[in-house]
């Protein structure tokens, strides 16, 4: 699977459609203006600034969330991974003079079913309209970073880890004061994390498991089982 395509493919796709449903927001202003006072969801999360998805990162997130249909959004997410907060701690000739570098992106489409589970749908927010309520989502994520020193740098030799995947993931959104957005959400799906190695013009990829061992750890980071188990915070608009 060539997970630079899908990457690609997603990024067309994901700015096509908000062109598109910028316009179409006008219409749906008009529409559920009464009732829907807000459109937009502009969210981030915390948590990855402490140990971001690609080990050894600190990845720092912007999420972008806007309305499609009266049950339906796109949300698009860019982040920028930087060197890991604990290595900017450390003191040592080890840490100094490290290189990591990277971004993140991910893509949803969510489907929100305040139709077809309507006591859920009020549970919290009585607006059974997106972007609030249960929601079914597929996603798709690929992030990148570059792991280098200063001195390998300059003779192109680096370490870079590569991670896609897809999920299905199953959330619920609300509003605390109309003001305040909480995304909670869990979802399965498929990934694929690789490592690999260049030195001049030579890549190697690197065998996890021949380098780090077989432990729990290792099989659960190179297996291709991806879980989600996360939440976004933000304000609506």
């Amino acid at each position: 699977m060539n997970s630079s395509f899908f990457f690609i493919l997603l990024i067309t796709i994901q700015l096509s459609g908000g062109f598109v449903f910028s316009q179409f927001q006008d219409s749906l202003k008009d529409r559920f203006k009464e009732r829907q006072p807000f459109l937009n969801v502009l969210k981030i999360n915390p948590l990855p600034i402490v140990w971001g998805s690609v080990p050894f990162t600190s990845e720092y997130r912007v999420v972008l969330e806007y309305v499609t249909g009266s049950q339906q959004s796109s949300q698009v997410s860019i982040a920028y991974l930087a060197k890991n907060w604990m290595f900017k701690l450390d003191t040592s000739v080890a840490a100094e003079g490290l290189i990591i570098r990277g971004f993140r992106f991910q893509g949803t489409f969510k489907f929100y079913m305040n139709n077809s589970m309507p006591v859920l749908a009020n549970l919290i927010n009585d607006n059974p309209y997106a972007p609030l309520g249960p929601y079914l989502a597929p996603h798709v994520s690929f992030a990148t970073a570059k792991i280098t020193y200063d001195y390998w740098n300059s003779r192109y030799y680096y370490i870079r880890g590569n991670q896609f995947n897809v999920a299905l993931l199953a959330g619920y959104q609300f509003t605390i004061l109309n003001v305040i957005a909480v995304d909670l959400f869990t979802g399965l799906g498929y990934k694929n994390n690789e490592w690999i190695t260049r030195e001049a013009n030579k890549i190697t990829k690197i065998d996890l498991r021949k380098e780090l061992g077989d432990g729990w750890l290792i099989r659960n980071y190179v297996g291709p089982i991806k879980t989600y188990l996360g939440f976004n915070i933000g304000v609506v608009y």
